[in-house]
């Protein structure tokens, strides 16, 4: 089970605590401190240290818990493995329209996240994709343009997440990337001999020919469906691993020929289920390697497309994207072990689902 991290916040001489959070992948505790300075109902520059290692992290948005990715991007550039300080400095640049806002936060130069971390807690230590979303809605939930008139500080639905972050620097044309990729999104295609291809490279099944996908700001490396094959879209599986530490008690289910055919010797023997699968797939060395692995609630999430929908994800990098199942994630749900959670294809949000249930596997590499 991952750490239980004590959440307390300092906001000037007063200490708040804010139950607890997880000391593993990209929740760090991130929502707790967020309920932590959220009644400030503000936003401002934030910035990081670790004795004296600086972590910029853009800009923390306040008014919605939801919203406190920057505070995973500057969590993730610390790695506590022993009980640690985090200070988060606050700007005090008053000429900033969004920090005005922040009376009760600029009476204080300096706010405290106490992390009493447990040793061996692993903080993910690569950036976080933004989200995706670059439009604007005005009070009736219409698009509109993203300006400052339509969603800034004194619109009816203010500093929404458009204005912020990679998504906002693409759409200005100022975002640098390695590859390519929709809004703020950033991939290279990667051959089925592991090299590094050009974004017109098409899928196939020769050495040369496209297969997986790498994620430039994330590291991690994703497997691309196909039509047909072994890694055929169409083929659905149940969740089913026989690990102890990960199951949480409850394997799930062997499963069926859901799969084409494609398991149907030994050892698989027709049982399409998320552990043969990946066995498979590791067997293949599919794009060079065979560390594939499912991929975690979060790392899933992590492309997630949410300004685009059905499917949820972009299209030109993750093509062949299955119209009526969700993804599995190899992640157990905690509240009842029977059931694992999903990220459906169409909206992009999760879920937990039985582990008896058939759906679809994109498998990962990296990133642990």
């Amino acid at each position: 089970a991952p750490a239980r991290i004590p959440v307390h916040c300092f906001v000037g001489n007063a200490r708040h605590s804010y139950g607890y959070g997880y000391g593993y992948g990209y929740g760090w505790a991130v929502p707790s401190f967020a309920r932590c300075i959220a009644r400030t109902c503000s936003a401002f520059p934030l910035e990081g240290r670790l004795g004296t290692q600086p972590a910029h992290a853009g800009w923390l948005h306040t008014h919605c818990c939801g919203r406190a990715a920057e505070l995973a991007r500057l969590a993730h550039t610390l790695q506590p493995s022993t009980p640690t300080v985090a200070r988060i400095m606050l700007s005090q640049l008053v000429t900033n329209p969004v920090v005005r806002r922040a009376p009760a936060l600029l009476s204080a130069a300096w706010a405290f996240i106490v992390l009493l971390a447990a040793p061996g807690i692993h903080a993910q230590t690569r950036p976080l994709n933004d989200t995706g979303q670059t439009q604007c809605f005005d009070a009736t939930n219409a698009p509109v343009a993203v300006t400052q008139a339509n969603c800034g500080d004194s619109a009816a639905r203010p500093r929404q997440h458009a204005r912020y972050g990679r998504d906002a620097q693409a759409a200005a044309g100022t975002l640098s990337k390695i590859g390519a990729g929709a809004a703020g999104f950033d991939f290279t295609k990667i051959a089925n001999n592991g090299s590094t291809l050009p974004a017109s490279a098409t899928l196939g099944s020769n050495p040369a020919d496209w297969a997986c996908t790498k994620d430039n700001v994330t590291g991690l490396i994703w497997e691309v469906k196909t039509t047909s094959g072994l890694r055929d879209a169409a083929h659905t599986y149940t969740w089913y691993s026989t690990d102890a530490t990960t199951n949480g008690g409850d394997a799930g289910t062997a499963g069926t020929d859901t799969c084409g055919g494609t398991l149907a010797a030994a050892p698989y023997n027709n049982q399409c289920n998320t552990q043969n699968f990946t066995a498979a797939v590791n067997a293949a060395t599919l794009c060079g390697a065979n560390d594939w692995r499912m991929p975690t609630q979060k790392e899933l999430l992590s492309i997630v497309h949410a300004g685009a929908s059905n499917p949820s994800i972009d299209s030109a990098y993750f093509p062949n994207v299955p119209a009526s199942y969700w993804f599995w994630t190899g992640s157990t749900y905690a509240g009842d072990p029977a059931n694992a959670w999903v990220v459906p294809v169409s909206g992009g949000n999760s879920g937990a689902v039985g582990k008896s249930y058939n759906g679809a596997v994109r498998l990962v590499r990296g990133g642990q």
